[in-house]
């Protein structure tokens, strides 16, 4: 197997960054730490016989979210939701992340997430995603809407094509800061 372990990168002007990969005997990734001279990600899996992901920490020195994930996948292997564990209290870097996603007939539908500060219930982040196919089964458009703030939020509709054979041939893409709110409600409620 071509797996990568070691690397190191530097661009001109840049500080270089290491990253080493660790892998079990299947060749899913047990760890992986980039770091730099402003400090380091370090990422650890634990992965059931399939190779999905059960269980994810990353611990950064540059203070993100660093609660512990769990994921729970349908019997046909989709993801179906993703949710970070706190601790009590919560540490300083913890944030509760919810991730739940939606299928039919092996196609995501529905994606949604939402994250909150656990101490005073502040939501950071909401997106909603929403999935459309035509009859052949193939994705015909994509809805997006983003929210973090009141001022700061906003939407995409991206529509897919295909030529005559099947291939992709196109993607188009909107993008709204108009009403996102009133889609995102529908899109939560739906």
């Amino acid at each position: 197997m071509n797996r990568v372990i070691h690397a190191w990168e530097q661009n001109y002007q840049q500080l270089a960054d290491e990253i080493r990969v660790n892998y079990d005997g299947l060749g899913a990734v047990l760890a992986n730490e980039q770091s730099n001279a402003y400090g380091s990600n370090v990422e650890e899996f634990r992965n059931d016989p399939l190779g999905n992901v059960l269980y994810r920490r990353t611990r950064r020195t540059a203070g993100t979210n660093d609660a512990p994930f769990t994921f729970q996948y349908s019997p046909l292997g989709e993801l179906m939701t993703s949710f970070s564990h706190l601790s009590n209290p919560a540490g300083q870097n913890e944030l509760a992340d919810t991730l739940k996603q939606t299928f039919l007939s092996q196609q995501l539908i529905r994606e949604n997430e939402i994250v909150q500060n656990p101490n005073d219930g502040s939501v950071s982040l909401e997106l909603a995603t929403r999935h459309y196919y035509g009859a052949d089964d193939k994705l015909m458009a994509v809805q997006r809407y983003s929210w973090r703030s009141a001022s700061l939020r906003d939407g995409t509709w991206e529509e897919y094509w295909y030529d005559a054979l099947g291939r992709p041939s196109a993607d188009e893409s909107s993008h709204t800061k108009e009403r996102p709110l009133e889609g995102v409600a529908a899109l939560f409620r739906s």
